[in-house]
């Protein structure tokens, strides 16, 4: 949405808003939070963090019934999942406290609604008072706002005076109430919205949003798109079968108009199309809607990667399937020996032209097992299993490990993990000893360490040993191999349980993986699991800061128990996006996957109860009186779940396959999915009890072979996106651009990026305040630049210190000079793309101004700069205003008049101004770098001087230092 804006609104429309509902809201607020009491520096929490928070103040809340003593966190998520449904219908904590105490029904009830509602109101209260939002407050302390203040609304009311919202459909009734008041002036309003699309709303209220707008808005103009630029006919044809089943419930009734999808292409072969061509001779016409059925999932997951292999490979065609058990739809239930597969075209496909959907996270195992073992490249991105992955359980057993040295099960799965890789032989007896002793495992293998491997002797199990607590259950000495892992594991733990005392989760976490080389092995290979593994690392410290700089949470041990707490709340997030320009196979979930298209996909695992899946009713539903949505009439749980269908169907351009099977490991056979019978307007198929081949059930568990994927060069037809960063880390060493952009190593916060972010905030705000006319004080700025300052990376507390009043005098000194005669901009903060080619420059202007000889382009830097030959010289050196120089030729078809760097600390101006013979220049080192980077060829550039002050310099293999 913002490279289109970018691309097609003139220069002066560039303050146009383009964000979610959240972050519309939260920049509200930010903007105002003196107007509604709020700090400035208030932190939104996860729906993780909530949990915490909530049990951190469990006996604040008023909670009697929900809070058993036996169990007295039993039902903190259901209560946190009730306020924010209460935020999504606009329900405040006034209004559900007036609605308990107007209960007519019987006691008990009126005491549990009483309960939460009060719980409610304490718990907006906490929030309030350690200066904590929730999402749901990102919507609805906006709207109290503009209810209460009616120069503000009125304000951004003549800002915005045109709205546009898109996937209206998704809209809660606050985030309706909110584009409502906005619009109230001048109805200049569009809203784009696909009920059918609907996969996010509570109890399936897909169109009461669009219904409302109508009921709102009586004149407005309904425009119909039925164009499909995406999908060919039988595909569309398919999906408006089986979600005409939602009717009533639809939009397309309810308002009488034709929804009904036409395709703007044709199909001709396999994963191709042509658009108003003729059909060549040698390309048949095929089936793009297609069911198999398997007998198992073992069978189904095999000729999913096998077909993907074939349309690959193309080793032979396609007239014929050489594989046993499955059927077309023609057969359904029904396993024959052979069916005929789509016709090929001549075109070959990647494996990024293919994905498989599946309905939940655990459904995508068995696929995932197959596709590693046949060798194919593949990534899997759901919204869950962050902490189920290898490298992120080696982390929590590690911290686990060094704060309970009675966690005998974390020191197991520590000791035989890829850092120290301790053998079953020297392993296991140890940890025999420890059950039959009963001694954390912890203990006995310290005793092995001091004992130089040695078992002290015994008479027998149990009995006292002289010089040693432990008694001994067998004769066998440690290898020298073993006695040195354990050596070095005790000393570990050790060394890092003292550290945990002192030093951050972070830091802990970050000198475990230097010291140990775990990070520097993963860096230095070049497979996809590797990238995989670094980059979920980097996740996982994401994590862990978020959690320091909200909840304060910066020891391991309060870390370590939060993190039990969140884990049981069943939190889990999604593993590190997919970089989306390699070649590999996708696998996602239907959610992760709307917005997105493949040629062809595979949609598996189309059975009863997986798809649809079981109704999970809310531990604490929220009383129908308070729901403002319109309701449908039907099964509201079975119309979201077809509507999930309906998006994953057309996920698909060219080719669609349905897979199914009868056995997935249970006593019964599964039903085919009765949306897989709507689509093809199939017959309803009974399925038999099936017995599983003792064979079969064997081979479920038969483990994986390794088969590493090695990374491939990215096509020259993808489009490589480059940011200035990129361009110059690539340049400055090609392997700090792989730590930093492909692995995504994690790196401690430094003090320079804490002072600089800081500034660069508060200097961002003056400006935008100003460009909106919106004076800025001085206590303002000194306030804002306090509330993003962040207490990490300082080398010691009087350095933090000295360092934070130089940031006052510097921000002083710069609101002096503006004020007295200053920037006037025409643009701050301004993010732009350009394209070259394949090669896509994207960025952000920090600020642009219009002057009597021209535009100018202005950056800030915080570096200590004291003489004017240097800013000067800084300033021509600057590949980074070499590139905003390119951008803004290419976006204004002119060059600026000059590029200046305002070096905060001393004041000093730096200026350059660029000629065409500057941007041929860059265009080249552009050029030199997107080759490079496509050939992923991340040869090191060992310099002395670059080697010091790299940050990777303590995992590099190559550095010079």
């Amino acid at each position: 949405m913002e490279e289109r804006v970018d691309r097609l609104v003139p220069y002066g429309y560039s303050n146009v808003w383009i964000s979610t509902f959240h972050s519309f809201g939260d920049r509200v607020l930010r903007d105002n939070v003196l107007e509604i009491g709020l700090t400035p520096d208030f932190k939104v929490l996860s729906e993780a963090e909530r949990i915490i928070f909530l049990q951190d103040n469990l006996f604040e809340l008023p909670l009697n019934y929900y809070r058993p003593l036996g169990n007295p966190t039993k039902y903190l998520s259901a209560v946190a999942g009730l306020i924010s449904r209460l935020k999504d219908e606009d329900v405040g904590p006034e209004e559900y406290v007036a609605y308990a105490e107007e209960l007519k029904k019987s006691e008990a009830e009126l005491i549990q609604q009483d309960e939460l509602a009060k719980t409610y109101a304490k718990y907006q209260e906490l929030m309030a008072r350690h200066g904590y939002m929730d999402f749901g407050d990102q919507v609805v302390l906006p709207l109290k706002l503009f209810r209460t203040r009616p120069h503000i609304l009125k304000r951004y009311q003549e800002k915005f005076r045109y709205i546009l919202v898109d996937e209206f459909q998704d809209t809660n009734y606050a985030q309706f109430q909110l584009v409502r008041l906005l619009a109230e002036g001048h109805r200049n309003i569009n809203v784009v919205a696909d009920d059918d699309q609907s996969i996010y709303k509570f109890r399936g209220a897909a169109i009461s949003n669009v219904l409302g707008f109508q009921k709102l808005y009586l004149d407005a103009k309904l425009i119909t798109l039925t164009k499909n630029y995406r999908s060919i006919q039988p595909i569309l044809d398919s999906a408006y079968r089986l979600i005409s089943h939602n009717n009533p419930d639809r939009l397309e009734v309810k308002s009488g108009i034709d929804k009904k999808l036409i395709a703007e292409k044709q199909a001709i072969g396999d994963g191709q199309e042509a658009i108003g061509k003729p059909i060549a001779n040698n390309l048949l016409p095929l089936a793009p809607v297609k069911h198999l059925h398997f007998d198992t999932i073992t069978k189904e997951a095999e000729i999913v990667a096998e077909m993907i292999e074939e349309k690959v490979s193309r080793k032979q065609a396609m007239a014929g399937h050489p594989s046993e058990g499955w059927v077309g739809q023609e057969g359904i239930g029904k396993p024959i020996a052979h069916s005929p597969a789509p016709i090929a075209s001549v075109k070959p496909l990647s494996y990024k032209d293919f994905a498989i959907l599946v309905r939940a996270n655990s459904d995508a195992e068995p696929f995932l097992k197959t596709l590693k073992s046949k060798g194919v490249p593949h990534r899997f991105s759901g919204n869950q299993g962050l902490y189920s992955r290898e490298e992120i359980r080696l982390l929590i057993a590690f911290l686990k490990a060094i704060t309970n040295f009675s966690d005998s099960m974390s020191l197991f799965h520590l000791s035989s993990s890829e850092v120290y890789q301790l053998k079953a032989e020297d392993l296991i007896p140890c940890h025999n000893i420890s059950r039959q002793s009963h001694k954390p495992l912890y203990y006995v293998i310290k005793e092995q360490a001091r004992g130089n491997g040695h078992p002290p002797q015994a008479e027998a199990i149990g009995k006292p040993m002289n010089n040693s607590p432990l008694p001994i259950a067998y004769s066998q000495s440690l290898s020298d191999e073993g006695l040195a892992t354990i050596t070095k594991l005790v000393n570990d733990i050790d060394k890092y349980s003292q550290m945990a005392l002192e030093e951050t989760v972070g830091k802990v976490l970050y000198s475990f993986l230097t010291d140990t080389g775990y990070l520097t092995r993963l860096s230095q290979e070049n497979s996809v699991s590797a990238v995989e593994k670094v980059q979920n690392i980097a996740k996982f410290f994401e994590l862990t800061q978020h959690m320091e700089s909200t909840l304060q949470v910066k020891k391991v041990t309060a870390f370590v128990e939060y993190l039990d707490i969140l884990r049981q709340a069943g939190d889990n997030p999604g593993t590190a996006e997919p970089d989306v320009e390699a070649d590999w196979v996708q696998i996602l979930t239907v959610h992760k996957a709307k917005g997105l298209e493949f040629p062809v996909v595979f949609m598996v695992g189309l059975v009863s109860e997986r798809f649809p899946r079981k109704e999970r009713k809310e531990q604490i539903e929220l009383p129908g009186a308070l729901i403002k949505d319109i309701l449908p009439s039907g099964d509201f749980h079975l119309q979201e779940e077809r509507r999930l269908f309906y998006v994953g169907m057309t996920r698909a351009m060219n080719e669609l396959y349905l897979t199914s099977a009868s056995d997935y490991g249970g006593v019964r056979a599964k039903k085919i999915s009765q949306f897989v019978l709507e689509a093809l307007d199939l017959p309803k198929a009974e399925a038999a009890a099936v017995k599983t081949k003792p064979i079969e059930a064997i081979k479920r568990f038969a483990p994986v072979e390794k088969s590493e994927a090695e990374l491939q060069p990215m096509p020259n037809d993808a489009v490589l996106s480059l940011s200035y960063y990129q361009i110059d880390d690539y340049l400055t060493c090609p392997l700090k651009y792989k730590y930093v952009h492909i692995l995504k190593v994690p790196l401690l916060p430094h003090h320079t990026v804490m002072y600089g972010k800081a500034m660069h905030e508060t200097v961002s705000i003056y400006f935008q305040r100003k460009l909106e006319g919106k004076l800025a004080s001085i206590e303002e700025l000194i306030y804002i630049f306090h509330s993003s300052w962040r207490s990490e990376g300082f080398v010691t507390k009087e350095h933090e210190i000295q360092r934070f009043e130089a940031g006052k005098e510097a921000i002083k000194r710069f609101y002096k000079e503006q004020e007295q005669n200053g920037i006037n901009p025409a643009a701050v903060e301004r993010d732009f793309v350009v394209d070259l080619g394949m090669n896509r420059l994207k960025g952000r202007w920090d600020l642009i101004e219009e002057r009597k000889d021209g535009p100018y382009i202005i950056d800030f830097k915080t570096s200590d700069v004291r003489e004017e030959k240097a800013a000067n010289k800084k300033a021509k050196d600057s590949i980074q205003l070499l590139l905003y120089a390119l951008a803004y030729k290419e976006n204004f078809k002119k060059l600026p008049a000059g590029c200046e760097l305002h070096f905060l600390e001393s004041g000093l101006v730096g200026k350059a101004v660029f000629e065409g013979k500057h941007i041929e220049k860059v265009l080249n080192m552009i050029d030199e770098a997107a080759k490079g980077i496509r050939a992923r060829d991340y040869t090191a550039k060992p310099d002395y001087l670059n080697c010091d002050y790299c940050a990777f310099n303590n995992i590099c293999p190559a550095t010079a230092r």
